[in-house]
């Protein structure tokens, strides 16, 4: 369909407005990732997770926009050194959730 987002990734030829768009989207994402560590100060790690995640991992960590911008935060760069960035791959993060809080409810009766 038209409104299919995976439509860019595959015609992200080199030099296309597709791979601009991609470069664009990694930059904002890292940035916007990098403000929500400063703000939550995750120091056990800043888990990205979703559908766009997981297919555009490999690229997302070769490409290297998202990471640049994530540690782009100026004097707090520093800072982001000590909250690990990490892509989830998983695609059923929903189903264990909702597993693990049923065992924990299990196991406090």
């Amino acid at each position: 369909s038209p409104l299919d987002a995976g439509i860019i990734a595959r015609n992200a030829y080199p030099g296309s407005v597709c791979e601009k768009a991609l470069h664009i989207f990694a930059s904002c994402y890292g940035a916007a990732a990098g403000t929500l560590a400063l703000l939550v100060q995750p120091f056990g790690g800043l888990y990205l997770t979703g559908g766009v995640t997981r297919k555009l991992a490999d690229w997302l960590v070769e490409e290297g926009s998202l990471l640049s911008a994530y540690c782009d935060k100026g004097r707090l760069s520093v800072l982001l050194e000590k909250f690990p960035l990490i892509l989830v791959k998983a695609d059923n993060l929903a189903v264990r959730g909702a597993h693990l809080r049923a065992v924990q409810l299990l196991h406090q009766e």
